[in-house]
């Protein structure tokens, strides 16, 4: 029988799969204003590697949906630049 911590584990997993597939289309989108054609699959994950793209709603789906206060996004937005800047991102 499921609880309601089985419960909230499965939503956790959906809306991770689910964020999954979004970041994976934004980078698609994203590519293509590139140039690059992303039916060919290594040019795309070339791409992907190179550019390393970051989509804000994506990464702090959680922060962003809580409307957390301009403090607290200010400071994941430094921690972010932060790791990225010592090359950890």
């Amino acid at each position: 029988m499921d609880t309601p911590a089985d419960a909230v584990g499965e939503a956790k997993a959906r809306l991770k799969a689910q964020l999954r597939t979004l970041e994976e289309e934004l980078n698609r989108l994203l590519a293509r204003t590139y140039g690059v054609k992303v039916e060919r699959e290594a040019d795309y994950r070339r791409w992907l590697a190179s550019h390393k793209p970051f989509h804000w709603f994506v990464e702090f789906y959680g922060v962003l949906q809580r409307g957390a206060g301009e403090s607290q996004a200010v400071s994941l937005v430094c921690g972010v630049l932060r790791r990225a800047a010592k090359g950890r991102v």
